[in-house]
């Protein structure tokens, strides 16, 4: 609706509506739109709106849009919105899209949002996501299905067991051993431990390669087989990293403490080395409020002695709340990317970073296999700190990035 004064001049007013009354076209104007020039100068073109209305095109602009560049100057677009409106094309553009470009130039744009709604996906954002969805699909089907995975003769819950026990050599075959090799002494030097969960992937903790104690010297070496550090006859092999995955690891709150490592060659499934399985299809609440089972070559307290051969504790899972209110004077942030286990003695130690928290399903199909839920992370300096749980990656929450990263 536009105000009659600006459109018609008075000794020119032949069908001159009353103030209340919007503008319609006559005969006249449709049958001669020849005649509109004369009749309507620019300097008063008579359907331009106020800065406030919305501009619809006319009978005129539709049937003539090639007048639209006389009437309408770049400096006086009639339907340009305001920063705050958002902007539908008029016919003209729909019809004249090559025009938009002298119409309305690039630094004008009246569409262009502002930095804060959320923009529309570009190509290759849509790539990037094909891609992602592609990575979760192509590893759906083949990633160490239940036949392969998580299998072993050791004995799993032991109720009150808190005491560190030895295992037995290939009660957990996915345990590797993660370090270097002394160039004086040529020896093989365990500096954290890790997770089979393929042929050719390890899982570990990212702490252990970007801290700031081995960020110049991070483990290049996967031990698997391993039973007794100092021996060299019990089959263990050795593999090199030739690829180191971590995901935004935060030293500061130790948040995304994770890291897939990929070996310089295909590992063979036999004998004291096979893979553990990885809990996507694993509900927490079939382990929540047990005992979980963490195994390592790590200490045992806070003294000096560290163990040849792999130790498992059994501590208790902690829920979430309970786990976030013992660390709330702490740096640390625990959130559902964290499991939380221990509540005194029982508990993972020095070392142990890196390996795995396993559990063992006894429920419908998984029943019988053993499954990595955790990774060891961080925890209070004294080791089995009755107020302090130790804290674990939350496998089961990065299963979109490991699944991405195990191409």
């Amino acid at each position: 609706m536009y105000h009659q004064k600006s459109r018609w001049p008075s000794a020119q007013k032949p069908h001159q509506p009353s103030a209340q009354t919007s503008y319609w076209p006559s005969v006249q104007d449709v049958l001669r739109p020849g005649a509109q020039k004369s009749r309507w100068p620019s300097a008063q073109i008579p359907h331009q709106p106020s800065a406030q209305t919305s501009y619809w095109p006319s009978i005129q602009d539709v049937l003539r849009p090639g007048a639209q560049k006389s009437r309408w100057p770049s400096a006086q677009i009639p339907h340009q919105p305001s920063a705050q409106t958002s902007y539908w094309p008029s016919v003209q553009d729909v019809l004249r899209p090559g025009a938009q470009k002298s119409l309305r130039p690039s630094a004008q744009i009246p569409h262009q949002p502002s930095a804060q709604p959320p923009r529309w996906p570009s190509v290759q954002d849509v790539l990037q996501s094909g891609a992602q969805a592609s990575c979760l699909t192509q590893q759906k089907n083949d990633l160490l299905s239940l036949d392969k995975c998580g299998k072993t003769t050791a004995k799993f819950g032991g109720g009150g067991k808190i005491k560190a026990q030895a295992i037995k050599p290939g009660d957990f075959p996915w345990l590797a051993a993660i370090g270097i090799t002394l160039k004086r002494e040529k020896q093989f030097n365990a500096i954290c431990g890790g997770t089979l969960i393929t042929n050719r992937h390890v899982l570990s903790a990212a702490h252990c390669f970007l801290s700031s104690d081995v960020i110049k010297n991070p483990p290049s070496l996967v031990r698997l087989g391993e039973h007794h550090l100092m021996w060299d006859g019990d089959g263990a092999q050795d593999y090199r990293i030739i690829e180191t995955h971590t995901n935004n690891y935060d030293p500061d709150t130790n948040s995304n403490d994770i890291a897939i490592l990929k070996l310089d060659r295909t590992v063979h499934f036999k004998g004291r080395i096979a893979p553990a399985c990885l809990p996507f299809d694993l509900p927490e609440w079939e382990y929540s409020h047990k005992r979980l089972t963490v195994v390592g070559w790590g200490m045992t307290s806070v003294s000096n002695r560290k163990y040849y051969v792999p130790m498992r504790e059994e501590p208790e899972y902690v829920p979430l709340l309970e786990c976030q209110q013992n660390y709330k004077f702490e740096n640390n942030i625990i959130t559902n990317q964290n499991i939380c286990a221990g509540r005194g003695k029982a508990d993972a130690c020095q070392g142990d970073s890196g390996g795995p928290l396993n559990f063992k399903s006894s429920r419908g199909k998984n029943a019988g296999h053993v499954f990595v839920v955790g990774i060891v992370s961080h925890g209070p300096i004294m080791c089995g700190d009755a107020s302090l749980p130790g804290v674990y990656t939350n496998v089961a929450k990065y299963e979109h990035w490991i699944r991405c990263n195990l191409n």
